[in-house]
């Protein structure tokens, strides 16, 4: 099984759920159907410690995952970066190749310098490398000394959303391809009208495997431990933008600002609101804010029903279900406090006040009012509920200010310290 938190795909008719498991030796053509999760031996596939065995790609986030297993033990440093599996000369690799819109790319693993490495780059249809790159951003561990498990983001493999193909290569240059100790089991296979074993290895054995790529999504967040919190540690230069009474008219002006910084917010939302702005709701996640729950009506004492059903309708509206509860008003009384606890959530007040919710009173002065927050503070503004022009106005000078203090502008969630939850 996968490890918590990396969405295992798969072939086409698996939903992209199921393990690629490399099936060695059934033939399997481009857009073939790989069984999932199963490791197929295939002892007369290629000789040499590098003879596929098995493997899997997998999703967490915006990382993918590959690992391959061979059938015996070797090391990095016997593997060479710049090859040409096409190439009669013998040589050492392990690769992988990934295809997606005509265009295609290999990847090799070695040992640099600098550590293990997964070096290529673009390929043309002969197999000819036509540059040649590190690939950014990726991690390569090994379990033991037949495996080995690259991650790394999909756009540093220079894939986007949607469909692509992958395959493993791998060839082996040392004492005519054969393992140190063969195993009984390993019959060394030789090519037709060849005097030494066949050492070349490719799963499958033509074409890709087929997987895809979905985009990330907060679908979720976990709860602070505390079931009220007004701030968080004033050790970390961290501040909370929050808006309240929303989504209305103001709001996407608002996402505009945050996502020009590149700063996050949290949005706690009316559930009267929801309706007919689901796709407010969506952009608000896709930009990496936060949405809260603030009941359903405003009211002074919400029931129970009426925190749930906000979630419910948040959920509904945009995939995301909330942590994080806003009691209107600010107000401490236990009975909704207690009910939001309940449902999985704390309740968040704040320290900063910028009162943009009475007169409603100038950019300036809510400007002023933003910017007396310190380390750990949550800012109170709004983006609903009445004329939010003077916030908007302000919001771009509030945030130049925090962050030219050095402070963080981030979700509720991070500031205290939590996660979220994603799916791929």
């Amino acid at each position: 099984m996968a490890k918590k938190g990396w969405t295992r795909t798969g072939g086409r008719g698996l939903a992209g759920c199921l393990i690629v498991g490399l099936v060695l030796g059934l033939g399997l053509a481009a857009g073939g159907q790989a069984a999932g999760g199963s490791a197929h031996r295939d002892p007369d596939d290629a000789a040499g410690p590098l003879d596929l065995r098995r493997g899997s790609i997998e999703q967490r986030r915006s990382r993918l995952r590959l690992r391959l297993r061979t059938i015996r033990e070797w090391s990095l440093h016997q593997l060479q970066s710049a090859v040409r599996p096409d190439d009669d000369d013998p040589q050492s690799y392990l690769c992988f190749e990934l295809s997606q819109r005509r265009k295609q790319w290999r990847y090799c693993m070695t040992q640099t310098d600098e550590g293990a490495a997964a070096i290529g780059g673009r390929i043309n249809d002969q197999g000819e490398l036509r540059y040649r790159e590190r690939l950014r951003g990726a991690h390569i561990s090994r379990a033991d000394e037949s495996s080995v498990a690259v991650s790394f983001p999909y756009s540093s493999g220079h894939l986007r959303v949607g469909r692509y193909g992958w395959r493993a290569r791998s060839d082996w240059s040392e004492g005519s391809c054969a393992p140190l100790i063969p195993p009984p089991e390993l019959p060394r296979r030789r090519a037709a009208g060849a005097a030494t074993p066949e050492c070349a290895d490719r799963a499958p054995n033509q074409g890709y495997y087929r997987a895809k790529v979905r985009r990330p999504r907060m679908v979720g967040c976990t709860r602070d431990e505390d079931r009220v919190s007004t701030h968080g540690s004033r050790g970390s230069k961290k501040i909370a933008l929050t808006f309240d009474d929303g989504p209305s008219a103001y709001t996407s002006k608002v996402i505009e600002i945050l996502n020009r910084f590149h700063v996050r917010g949290t949005f706690f939302v009316i559930g009267a609101n929801v309706p007919g702005r689901a796709a407010l709701l969506k952009k608000m996640i896709k930009g990496r804010h936060e949405i809260g729950n603030h009941s359903l009506h405003h009211e002074s004492t919400p029931s129970a029903g009426s925190i749930n059903e906000t979630s419910r309708r948040i959920k509904a509206a945009s995939g995301f279900k909330p942590c994080t509860y806003r009691p209107p008003g600010g107000s401490r009384a236990g009975g909704p406090i207690g009910a939001a606890w309940a449902q999985g959530m704390s309740s968040i007040l704040w320290d900063v006040d910028t009162r943009d919710w009475s007169g409603p009173p100038s950019a300036g002065t809510i400007y002023s009012r933003a910017v007396s927050a310190r380390s750990g503070s949550i800012v109170l503004m709004h983006d609903g509920g009445g004329n939010r022009s003077g916030t908007v106005a302000a919001l771009d000078d509030i945030i130049r200010t925090l962050k030219r203090r050095g402070h963080d502008l981030v979700t509720v969630t991070q500031l205290l310290h939590e996660r979220f939850r994603w799916r791929p």
